[in-house]
């Protein structure tokens, strides 16, 4: 014979509502568990933290693509861009038709980066300056094997630069 015939059955109801609490509190442990993690995941820009970027940075990348806000690729730079960036703060650029020296750091939030102190023989040539005052471009997203960054042109508006890291 059962033990459950020889319990009151008061004694039972209550049993049986302790296991449906149980199994809600699991339900929703679970649920807000996953939440998080779908939250996450989807509003996570970037692989790691800001703190880092000062090290995930460093060394040389090579621009893939530009394209406009409406997905389509940016010609306006007939040659890939490569950015050297050095832990001192320090960066060399070599374009088609100009090679430039500066140094470069982040803004206080990390969401920029900002070039000042621009040696250009090219513009010095063109414009009789090479103090080109300070530019920057806008962050997307910074890993280890990418950098996405948001510039702006005149005519097309913000562009999106894709760079990927040279081993």
């Amino acid at each position: 014979m059962s033990n459950q015939f020889l319990k009151p059955r008061n004694e039972i109801i209550h049993n049986n509502d302790e296991l449906t609490k149980m199994k809600n509190f699991k339900l929703t442990f679970g649920f807000i568990f996953l939440s998080i993690l779908c939250f996450n995941q989807a509003f996570a820009q970037n692989a790691t933290p800001k703190a880092d970027w000062d090290k995930l940075i460093v060394g040389k990348w090579i621009n893939k693509t530009n394209k406009t806000e409406d997905g389509k690729e940016y010609l306006g730079l007939k040659c890939k861009d490569t950015i050297q960036y050095f832990q001192n703060g320090n960066y060399k650029s070599e374009q088609c038709d100009w090679n430039e020296t500066g140094k470069w750091k982040f803004s206080e939030n990390y969401d920029l980066i900002i070039h000042y102190d621009i040696d250009n023989e090219y513009w010095k040539k063109e414009l009789g300056t090479d103090d080109l005052g300070e530019s920057h471009g806008k962050i997307v997203s910074l890993t280890e094997t990418e950098l996405v960054t948001i510039t702006y042109a005149e005519m097309e508006g913000e562009i999106r630069c894709y760079y990927s890291k040279l081993k």
